[in-house]
């Protein structure tokens, strides 16, 4: 089949509404706020399955669990730990 300048023409005009389309299908995907929405998705579904990994590991080792929140504990208060720690130990030599 010949191309005519008509057909030409039709095709050029195809190409650029794919063109177009295309172009506001990728602006859109790639919009800040289209992005932090999948983000935050992604991060919540994430943070979910550790969750639930987390609740499944301690109830099949609740002694395990016990010790490492004891020592999770231990390491956010340490400051306030060491400073009654030496009071005491000051207390028992003064008194």
């Amino acid at each position: 089949m010949k191309t005519t300048p008509k057909l030409a023409r039709q095709k050029a005009d195809d190409a650029r509404v794919q063109v177009r389309s295309t172009f506001g299908d990728v602006k859109s995907r790639l919009h800040p706020k289209t992005l932090s929405a999948e983000a935050v998705g992604k991060v919540k579904a994430k943070a979910n399955a550790m969750a639930e990994n987390a609740i499944t590991t301690a109830k099949s080792k609740p002694a395990t669990s016990a010790a490492m929140a004891a020592a999770i504990t231990m390491f956010i208060f340490r400051k306030p730990l060491a400073r009654a720690i030496v009071r005491a130990i000051k207390e028992k030599k003064n008194g």
